[in-house]
C-alpha cells in the first residue's frame, strides 16, 4: 500500500501524462499484492484445518496468479486504479496536494479492498476444492453491525462471502464434522460502530444482537 501511494504522489500536475507515467507501475503493485493475498489464503486453508484436528484432503490445487489483475466487481484492474485521476479530478479541493489527497485515499480504500478480496475468494476456492470443508466467519473488532451478526457463523463452500467495502473480515476454514465450539462468539455491542441510540438500549435491556440489527 505504501508502494501505491507512494507512486501516487509522482503523478504531478498533468494526470493524462502522470497517469501514462506512473499508472502502469500502480497496476503492477497492485496486482503482485494480491497475487500475495491470494498465495496466503489457499495456503491457510489446510493449515487451519490441519490445526483445528480435523484434517481434510484438498482434490485440487488454487492457481494464485488467476486472482491478479481483476477486480472485484470484474473489470480490469487498471480501470479501477484509474478511479483515482476520477476522483483527484472531481473532488472539490483548492490545490493540487488537496486533488492528490484525494486520489491517495481512495487508491488506500481500493488496494485495502482488492487484497482482501483476493485472499478471501482465493481461499473460498481452496475451500471449495477441500470435500467436507465450509468456513466461519472471523470478524474484527470494531465492526459494523451486519458483520457482527454474521460473527462465528458457518456456512458451505457454496456460500458467498457477504462483505462492504473496507470489510477485514476473514474465513476461518473448518470441516462440517468439527463441533461449534470456541467461535460461536458474539461480538460486544460496544465494538459495533454504527449501532443507533435505541438499538444500544434495547441490547443493554439483554435484546438478541440478531433480532436488534435484522
Amino acid at each position: 500500500m505504501l508502494f501505491v501511494e507512494r507512486e501516487w504522489r509522482g503523478v504531478g500536475e498533468d494526470f493524462d501524462a502522470g497517469w501514462t507515467r506512473v499508472g502502469p507501475r500502480i497496476t503492477t503493485l497492485l496486482a503482485a499484492a494480491q497475487v500475495g493475498a491470494a498465495i496466503d489464503g489457499a495456503a491457510s486453508v489446510p493449515v487451519a484445518l490441519e490445526q483445528s484436528g480435523y484434517p481434510l484432503r484438498q482434490v485440487a490445487r488454487v492457481s494464485p496468479a488467476a486472482f491478479a489483475g481483476v477486480a472485484s466487481d470484474g473489470r480490469r484492474l487498471d480501470s479501477l486504479a484509474y478511479g483515482a485521476v476520477v476522483k483527484a479530478r472531481a473532488v472539490d479541493a483548492t490545490g493540487l496536494a488537496g486533488r492528490l489527497r484525494a486520489g491517495s485515499a481512495f487508491l488506500h480504500r481500493a488496494t485495502q479492498l482488492q487484497v482482501a478480496d483476493a485472499g478471501r475468494a482465493a481461499s473460498q476456492v481452496a475451500i471449495a476444492a477441500t470435500p467436507g470443508a465450509g468456513y466461519v466467519r472471523h470478524v474484527n473488532p470494531p465492526c459494523c453491525q451486519d458483520c457482527a451478526v454474521l460473527a462465528g457463523k458457518f456456512f458451505r463452500h457454496s456460500a458467498g462471502f457477504a462483505r462492504h467495502p473496507g470489510c477485514d473480515c476473514v474465513h476461518r476454514p473448518t470441516a462440517e464434522t468439527e463441533p461449534p465450539r470456541g467461535y460461536a462468539v458474539q461480538i460486544d455491542p460496544a465494538q459495533i460502530k454504527d449501532l443507533t441510540a435505541g438499538q444500544r438500549a434495547a441490547l443493554g435491556d439483554g435484546a438478541d444482537l440478531g433480532r436488534v440489527v435484522n
